[in-house]
């Protein structure tokens, strides 16, 4: 009886040892799924990481290029939306022509002697003004009452 008892407690750790063996797997296998699932997210990361940067490379390595070549000047005033009619605030003021021509020296006009000489370079047809006032050729118009 002893003998069959012992069997039975044998047979009994036995299968709690496959038990416990069969739980540990279990959890290993959970842990080592959510491992890989961890590294499978950072790998992501990296590559995201890796193509942002490849394409901010991309980007200077084009602005680099296209400073190299020649400007294209028919084509610039071709284009209304070029930097030659909009400029680019970022980009930096602008040395176009038309600004370069532009700049004034204000102090020689600061007294009346100054604003006359300025004067004297307008021509004639600036300082005169020309008003022309409009007739009605309509008989209609005197019988209207303006409110």
């Amino acid at each position: 009886m002893q003998d069959d008892r012992l069997k039975v407690l044998e047979k009994m750790i036995r299968q709690r040892q496959k038990d416990n063996d069969a739980a540990h797997n279990e959890r290993i296998d959970h842990i080592w799924q959510r491992k890989l699932q961890e590294r499978d997210t950072v790998m992501q990361k990296i590559q995201k990481k890796k193509m942002k940067a490849l394409r901010k490379l991309a980007a200077k390595r084009t602005k680099v290029e296209n400073k190299i070549e020649k400007r294209d000047i028919i084509a610039d005033y071709a284009n209304y939306a070029s930097n030659v009619y909009a400029p680019r605030a970022r980009d930096g003021p602008s040395y176009d022509k038309s600004t370069v021509e532009l700049q004034v020296n204000f102090q020689q006009f600061d007294g009346y002697d100054g604003l006359m000489q300025l004067e004297r370079t307008f021509p004639q047809s600036v300082l005169e003004a020309a008003v022309n006032i409009p007739t009605s050729k309509s008989k209609g118009n005197e019988n209207r009452k303006v409110r």
